[in-house]
């Protein structure tokens, strides 16, 4: 799934398809409200023989039917910058970032966090008109260059979300997308901010 800021890629072993399709978020908005998440029940999934570029969703007595975007996915694969390639890398306890990433998303107004990786420390600040935040974390293990980088906060937040225990941050360049996995296989994948000096 992605924007025109963030990616994020799942691979699962419960879920089989020849279909390739790509759907609008709305519908799968629709789709989340619709399904009961703590249900195990299966959802059978259908291309319309009938309609091109239709794919028909079937729960328990609920039929589905939805409009693909027409066009090719974007390919994705091109962005990313391979495991071995990255040139800081960062080893990353999630509920203390979390905890950070928290505390400048509910205080600072559309908070721009910008990121100082060097030596065995991460530095946070934030910064609006009336607040300002200045954090920092051990990390004993980073590995690679120092780094001086910008993200929108709620993003990088939002990203992290998705991993219950350590993870890795991967960065290439300050102008380079962060790659936030475990596996390198489910990711996410967000685009910096430009930094004004």
């Amino acid at each position: 799934a992605l924007d025109g800021f963030r990616l994020s890629i799942r691979e699962s072993n419960e879920f089989t398809s020849d279909i390739d399709i790509t759907i609008p978020s709305e519908a799968v908005k629709l789709l989340e409200k619709l399904l009961d998440m703590k249900s195990n029940e299966i959802v059978e999934v259908y291309t319309e023989v009938k309609m091109t570029n239709r794919v028909r969703f079937v729960f328990g007595n609920i039929e589905v039917i939805i409009k693909g975007i027409e066009g090719t996915y974007i390919k994705y694969e091109q962005l990313l910058v391979s495991e071995d390639d990255n040139k800081t890398i960062l080893n990353v306890n999630d509920e203390e970032l979390k905890d950070k990433l928290n505390l400048i998303n509910k205080t600072i107004e559309k908070p721009v966090l910008k990121l100082d990786i060097k030596d065995n420390e991460v530095n946070f600040h934030s910064t609006d008109k009336e607040n300002s935040i200045k954090d920092s974390m051990i990390c004993n293990d980073i590995k690679g260059d120092n780094l001086e980088i910008g993200f929108n906060c709620k993003y990088i937040l939002e990203a992290v979300k998705q991993y219950d225990d350590d993870f890795k941050m991967y960065f290439n360049r300050n102008i380079s997308p962060v790659t936030i996995t475990k596996d390198y296989k489910n990711l996410e994948f967000v685009l910096p901010v430009r930094m004004v000096s």
